[in-house]
């Protein structure tokens, strides 16, 4: 559950040798512009997408926070109810986006997706699209993946603590609804299912030991429930 970790992923490599060992964000543009540098990402083209969130899905996360006890400061982690974002791709012809590979219209889309609950995160009003130059046309990606050209391989490196923080400020600004406790309950109802189908083997030291974990998470999912019913938005407060 934690969101301090990163992932990389891996591409293939450029045929280009200009294009190694070099990081990609110099040609990053906001996603309303057009790129003008000449540098193209050895990748092929895609789609541009954008955030959406529904009020059934949350995800617990982690902050560090820091408290006194006596005189003395320690850190310890604050769990927190984050909304767990969907990405919708714009495709034109494909879910009843219209317009075309340069310029997708989801304006329908997007109404028929707010009509069955869904929060919709415009890029153009909280920017975490960027638009890099690719083979056969653009490449879309969020400002949390960084990309880089390592060794001639292509390579996308996730910063999951950005993305969270960003996610506590669409709270904090009240983007999004804060969350029902029914839906957090289901999500507990899931994290107990597996706490039950392990018990039978807790004897095993490796079952023993993820039991403790999810027991924990268990733990911390209804104490930040509980803070969320009490606090509401102070829930976000770190």
């Amino acid at each position: 559950m934690s969101v301090l970790l990163s992932s990389t992923v891996l591409f293939n490599k450029p045929t280009n040798k200009k294009d190694t060992d070099m990081n990609y964000e110099e040609i990053a543009q906001p996603w309303q512009t057009t790129a003008q540098k000449q540098i193209v990402l050895p990748v092929r083209a895609n789609s541009r997408f954008f955030y959406k969130h529904h009020p059934k899905n949350w995800e617990l996360c982690y902050f560090d926070i820091e408290v006194k006890a006596g005189k003395t400061t320690k850190t310890i982690q604050k769990p927190i109810w984050l909304p767990d974002l969907h990405t919708h791709t714009e495709t034109p012809g494909v879910n009843g986006c219209r317009g075309y590979t340069a310029n997708p219209d989801s304006s329908h889309t997007r109404t028929r997706l707010t009509d069955k609950g869904w929060t919709i995160l415009a890029p153009s009003k909280h920017d975490y699209l960027r638009k890099y130059p690719a083979r056969k046309g653009s490449y879309w990606a969020d400002i949390f993946t960084k990309i880089e050209n390592i060794g001639g391989d292509l390579v996308q490196t996730f910063n999951h603590q950005m993305y969270a923080d960003w996610r506590l400020t669409l709270m904090l600004d009240s983007v999004i609804e804060l969350p029902h406790k029914t839906f957090l309950q289901r999500k507990m109802i899931d994290v107990k299912r597996r706490i039950e189908r392990h018990t039978r083997n807790q004897h095993i030291p490796e079952i023993a030991a993820k039991l403790n974990g999810l027991q924990k998470i268990n733990d911390d999912m209804n104490t930040a429930m509980q803070d969320v019913v009490k606090n509401g938005e102070k829930h976000y407060e770190l």
